[in-house]
């Protein structure tokens, strides 16, 4: 889970998806991607849901690669993780 309703350790706000795409500016590295999706393929409350749900059947590399990269933005700066060398979160 990227947000569990904590305190963001980058702002002290309540950490909830929504707050965490905005705080960490997470969402502007995939924003490109969610625009593209009509109004009626965008499931949930972030860009980021929208683009994981739309294009789940049909992502390519370098679409996961920029998802991976806002989720790692928000565990950083919002929940103020590391990730190890074996790519286990802490």
């Amino acid at each position: 889970m990227v947000a569990g309703h904590q305190e963001c350790v980058k702002c002290g706000a309540e950490l909830s998806r929504i707050h965490a795409v905005a705080c960490s500016r997470a969402g502007a590295l995939i924003d490109h991607l969610g625009r593209g999706i009509p109004v009626g393929r965008r499931l949930g409350p972030t860009v980021i849901d929208w683009v994981i749900n739309a294009l789940a059947k049909e992502m390519k590399p370098d679409q996961a690669d920029l998802i991976v990269e806002a989720i790692d933005k928000i565990e950083r700066e919002c929940r103020g993780r590391e990730r190890s060398a074996t790519g286990f979160w802490s």
